[in-house]
């Protein structure tokens, strides 16, 4: 992580619930020291996976990371847990981008599906409730 004041690069330490590697994800700051991590398409099969973060298959996932950032020496990471609720698709090569103090709006990307791999939907994550929500249009759709 860069830190600007210094002109300096730093490679904290990370702990928590590592994300395995991915490409196409977001990576949107949502306070000074806080960023959430949407998606992205995981290359491979992560073989030390814990029991709480399950298998992690590779192709696209809709999974979401909050990084602490606060520690000079430390990043800390959580999967957070969104799975029962209304959620978007797996997707990667989205945008996203803060809307206001807690809450991320997520457009499009690519699902990784034959059928239907260009997405075009909009969805609000609320970072302090850690809910999702789908963006409807004027005649009752989901699409844009």
């Amino acid at each position: 992580m860069q830190r600007p004041v210094e002109m300096r690069w730093d490679q904290p330490k990370c702990i928590g619930d590592l994300p395995p590697k991915r490409s196409g994800h977001s990576f949107t700051s949502v306070e000074n020291s806080f960023a959430i991590m949407i998606g992205g398409c995981v290359h491979n099969r992560r073989q030390d996976v814990t029991e709480n973060m399950g298998n992690v298959n590779p192709g696209p996932t809709n999974d979401v990371f909050k990084v602490d950032m606060g520690s000079e020496t430390e990043c800390y990471w959580t999967k957070l847990r969104l799975g029962s609720q209304l959620c978007p698709k797996a997707r990667w090569h989205h945008s996203a981008t803060k809307i206001d103090n807690d809450r991320i709006v997520v457009f499009g990307g690519f699902s990784g599906e034959k059928t239907t791999p260009h997405l075009n939907d909009v969805w609000i994550l609320d970072v302090d409730s850690e809910r999702w929500s789908q963006v409807c249009t004027d005649d009752g759709s989901t699409q844009p």
